[in-house]
């Protein structure tokens, strides 16, 4: 099969990390996997190491993040949609310039926050699969440049792959057709992770992480806050790293948190990692503070090493962990209930040991990149079959 991929505008985070685990599967079985970015960079470079070829087209997202002076400006946003138009128009001249269409079998796009599959589909006729990964109004309160996206997307798109049953149900309700989306849970490549055994001497500290880019969407200021509704002889034996890219704004903020709260000694900022795989078995405790999370790839990596996992009543995060069984929920937004639920693992070890195993044994079978692989490898064999 030749495979076209619409990848998300920008390459950071777990959208791109599946993407690259099923091309590379792909690849591996024989298939001719091309993927289209909007820039040039380092994710490039590693699509030109596995021979996987790739075009940076230059396309715009339809669906964005937008600075307030932007969203709350009519002329600002018109010369942003024009922006998008002419991005849009140019990148799929792009690719009909670098791939012939005629011998591609079909249009993967791997984010709702693109259009130039539906564009690719309506004009040449390509089965069109459309992965939605996150909710885009409730966790980054996207900006739609075009008037009844969804609605135009149920037109231009055979199948859309929805991460969660969360997700699935949002999209419905924003008007895409119930019989064209489906859940299918993303899966995680497990094979470099280290798995512990979360047994916690007396003498040691109780050491958490926060996984994921430092902006408030992903809620780094309620885990940071928590930690000060601590009964100090609790808080004092508590650590607490927060990994990933950040937004500098963002950031800014959660370093005067902490040192407003006389918290230095207790949380670190570690910044992006390409070692997380090797990383998790330090910790005790998994935190996921998102606003609304689609999935929660990070939630799965998690459960999979055995940490004891904390997440928030909100997006899928309910779906993965099961609470007191596979780990702890605790009320979104509210700091003082995720310090509560941080002293039930602290005084609880054997609650924490076996939310860890149980975590372990759910991710192992329901979460694995192979599994994932052969689920949509199915869909992209059944949209062929229903082409001839």
């Amino acid at each position: 099969m030749k495979i076209l991929f619409i990848n998300d505008m920008y390459t950071v985070g777990g959208a791109t990390k599946a993407l690259i685990e099923l091309v590379l599967k792909l690849r591996q079985e024989g298939h001719e996997p091309i993927v289209c970015t909007s820039t040039h960079d380092s994710f490039n470079d590693l699509l030109d190491t596995y021979g996987v070829q790739n075009i940076a087209d230059g396309h715009i997202s339809v669906m964005d993040v937008l600075p307030d002076r932007i969203r709350d400006s009519i002329i600002e946003f018109k010369k942003m949609q024009l922006r998008y138009l002419k991005a849009r128009y140019r990148a799929v001249k792009i690719i009909e310039n670098s791939v012939d269409m005629r011998i591609v079998d079909l249009i993967h796009t791997n984010s709702i926050r693109n259009d130039i599959g539906c564009i690719l589909c309506k004009k040449y006729g390509i089965p069109h699969i459309m992965h939605v990964r996150e909710f885009g109004q409730e966790d980054f309160s996207c900006s739609v440049y075009m008037p009844n996206y969804y609605r135009y997307i149920n037109h231009r798109c055979d199948i859309l792959l929805a991460v969660s049953n969360a997700v699935r149900k949002s999209v419905i309700a924003k008007g895409i057709v119930p019989h064209k989306i489906r859940t299918l849970y993303d899966g995680v490549d497990f094979c470099d992770f280290v798995v512990k055994d979360n047994n916690i001497p007396d003498n040691e500290m109780l050491k958490m992480v926060l996984v994921g880019g430092i902006c408030e969407a992903k809620g780094q200021h309620i885990a940071v806050k928590a930690l000060s509704y601590l009964p100090e002889n609790i808080r004092n034996n508590v650590t607490l790293d927060l990994v990933g890219w950040d937004d500098p704004v963002f950031l800014s903020r959660i370093n005067k948190m902490i040192s407003a709260l006389n918290l230095e000694d207790h949380v670190r900022i570690l910044g992006a990692r390409d070692d997380i795989a090797g990383l998790l078995c330090n910790y005790n405790i998994g935190l996921m503070c998102s606003k609304s999370e689609g999935f929660g790839r990070v939630t799965a990596e998690y459960m999979y090493v055995g940490l004891g996992v904390i997440a928030a009543d909100t997006g899928a995060s309910s779906e993965l962990v099961k609470d007191g069984v596979t780990g702890l929920i605790y009320h979104r937004n509210n700091p003082e209930d995720l310090a509560k639920k941080i002293e039930v693992f602290y005084k609880n070890s054997d609650l924490l040991n076996n939310c860890s195993r149980n975590a372990h044994a759910v991710a192992k079978k329901n979460f694995s990149s192979q599994m994932n692989y052969e689920k949509i490898l199915k869909v992209y064999y059944r949209l062929l079959l229903r082409r001839k």
